[in-house]
Parts: structure tokens; C-alpha cells; sequence
């Protein structure tokens, strides 16, 4: 007798013993982006001084939230353009991306397709998409976002610190079981 092509045991009676059970795979964690007020991240620590120099006086930070700074700098890529408009895009596509169920993995396209339809230049477009890279984007490290720094980001962190931007998106590992933030 077969059964699906293989030789059926005709010894299986009693005291046959099936297999035990292969236990449950661990759930894994869902990735979510979301908006987060910029004072609830910690303040980045440099790690290469050169590139990375701690920023400004926190005088200056504060009068930055007052009295926002849209022009670029020319002291690298990440302080060249304006981060308010580069992180208003960056809401607003966020925003109607979740409305319309987009996921993670698929918001690096939707947020390139919604900057090019706004408008916005080529710098803009690139910080966007480090923004919304599953590799490449803002994740603060742990729960405790004031005091655990950074797995990713320090550089776009530290600049829109500078300009005195108020709110950003990151990316999240969430477990399924996790209430969200």
C-alpha cells in the first residue's frame, strides 16, 4: 500500500508513539514607522568627533525651537537643506500612508512617490528615503527613548536638533503583544 508516493509502515500498532510536536516559531517583530516628538529622543553622542561634533549650545537649541532655522549649512550632507520641510513631507506621508494600511516594507516607494508629486528637490528626496529605508532610518534604541541613544540616525538626529525641528519619524520594532506608544 502507498500513501503519496512513500511506503505506508504496517508495524504502526500499538505502542507506536508519534513524533513529538515542533514547538511554536517565537513571534516575530513587526516593523512600524511613526512620528515622534523630537524632545523624547536622546540628544546624539558623537562617535566620530570629526563628523560629529555634539552640535550647539543647548542656549542655541532652545532658541532654534523659538526661532526655527529652514536654510541649510555647509558643514555636511546632513545640514544642507531645510529638515522642517524635509520632515513635514515626511508626516504628511506618513500620515496618509497609514491611513491607507501601507507597511513598512513598502514605505520607502510610497514616500518616493509622494515626495516627487510634492515637489520637493534632490536632497529632499534622499533624506526622505534614508527617512523610510528599513536599513537606513532613525531607530532609537529600547523603550526608553531619552536615554538609550541610537541603533541608527545620530547625524539626521543631530541636524534637525540644530534646526530646531519638533517632530520626526523613526522606525520601530514592536512585538506583537506591545501596546503602541
Amino acid at each position: 500500500m502507498c500513501l503519496i508516493g512513500g511506503p505506508v509502515a504496517e508495524d504502526r500498532g500499538e505502542g507506536y508513539v508519534p513524533p513529538e510536536p515542533e514547538p511554536e516559531p517565537e513571534p516575530e517583530p513587526e516593523l512600524r514607522f511613526e512620528a515622534i516628538a523630537r524632545w523624547r529622543m536622546a540628544r546624539p553622542r558623537p562617535f566620530r568627533e570629526e563628523r560629529l561634533s555634539g552640535g550647539r549650545p543647548w542656549w542655541r537649541r532652545w532658541a532654534n525651537l523659538g526661532f526655527p532655522q529652514h536654510g541649510g549649512r555647509s558643514c555636511c550632507w546632513h545640514h544642507k537643506g531645510d529638515w522642517h520641510r524635509v520632515n513635514q513631507t515626511a508626516l504628511a506621508a506618513l500620515s496618509r500612508a497609514q491611513a491607507e494600511g501601507v507597511k513598512a516594507r513598502d514605505m520607502a516607494y510610497y514616500v518616493h512617490a509622494y515626495a516627487v508629486a510634492a515637489g520637493v528637490s534632490e536632497w529632499e528626496q534622499e533624506v526622505l528615503r534614508t527617512l523610510y529605508s528599513l536599513g537606513d532610518s532613525i531607530q532609537p534604541s529600547g523603550d526608553g527613548y531619552l536615554s538609550n541613544g541610537f541603533i541608527n540616525g545620530r547625524h539626521r538626529v543631530q541636524a534637525t536638533l540644530d534646526t530646531g525641528v519638533r517632530r520626526t519619524v523613526v522606525l520601530r520594532h514592536t512585538w506583537p503583544d506591545s501596546p503602541a506608544r
